[in-house]
């Protein structure tokens, strides 16, 4: 039986939070890699239909800046960086953020990655955006993509597992 999912992704404009929660059946450690992966995340952005591009440069070590650049599916450059605070591989990431999109006003996301029967459930909180619900709801917004982005590659990827182990 496949791993039954629900996303939700929310703000919580009293609070300046972007809070969500999905679930992947993949390991803590296989969404880890996924999520922080520069030739993974290259697979993986803007799904399989594209419509958005993006490279992403980093690597998941605490003090080591992230960058990532592109393309959304109308055609606007973006670009996002920041530096990995707190690393806890396949269990936890802490990260600043400064997006073109929200005036490179500096943020902060907090990744959880939480063992579940048959995968892993993804928590998230991004906090930074009080008073400014705008970015607050545009940060949600691709909050949700990359959570739609994701769930297909690594299926592919734990489909492509099963096969070869049969």
């Amino acid at each position: 039986m496949p791993f039954s999912h629900m996303d939700c992704v929310m703000t919580a404009p009293d609070t300046g939070m972007v809070i969500a929660v999905a679930a992947f059946a993949a390991d803590g450690n296989r969404l880890f890699h996924a999520m922080t992966d520069p030739a993974e995340i290259n697979l993986w952005w803007g799904g399989r239909r594209g419509g958005s591009y993006v490279t992403w440069r980093g690597r998941p070590e605490v003090g080591a800046d992230w960058f990532a650049e592109g393309v959304f599916s109308r055609g606007r450059l973006f670009s996002a960086s920041g530096t990995f605070l707190e690393i806890d591989s396949g269990k936890r990431i802490l990260q600043s953020w400064h997006a073109s999109w929200d005036e490179l006003i500096p943020t902060e996301a907090s990744l959880r990655f939480e063992p579940a029967a048959g995968g892993t459930v993804l928590s998230l909180v991004h906090k930074g955006f009080l008073g400014r619900d705008a970015a607050c709801q545009a940060q949600a917004q691709l909050w949700w993509k990359v959570i739609k982005w994701m769930r297909p590659y690594l299926q592919d990827q734990t489909d492509q597992i099963s096969a070869t182990s049969r």
